[in-house]
């Protein structure tokens, strides 16, 4: 199971949309469209924080448990998290840079 954000954030300030953007951005939330953010459902206190920083600056926020219908769409949502092909990338800059560092002064 999952549990599913959805946040309206007014326009200003500025500083809060970002501030929460990049919340949910550093715990690997899956944006389904804009307003619309899913996470397992063991983090479903980590999004009610940023959903009640929403509230707290007059924007709408909803947390709600999302439950997939079949399993074509469990495999979907668990495909939001896939993060192998950032991590060969990462991993690869790692290995470039140890072959590196030998040769820096």
């Amino acid at each position: 199971m999952f549990t599913l954000l959805l946040v309206t954030l007014p326009t200003q300030p500025s500083a809060v949309r970002l501030r929460i953007w990049r919340a949910l951005k550093s715990l690997g939330c899956a944006a389904l469209r804009d307003g619309a953010y899913v996470l397992p459902e063991p983090q479903t206190a980590l999004l009610e924080e940023i959903a009640n920083e929403a509230l707290q600056h007059g924007g709408t926020a909803q947390v709600l448990g999302l439950t997939p219908r079949s399993s074509a769409q469990q495999q979907d949502l668990q495909a939001q998290f896939d993060r192998s092909a950032a991590y060969a990338e990462w991993l690869q800059g790692q290995r470039t840079l140890l072959q590196a560092l030998p040769q820096l002064p």
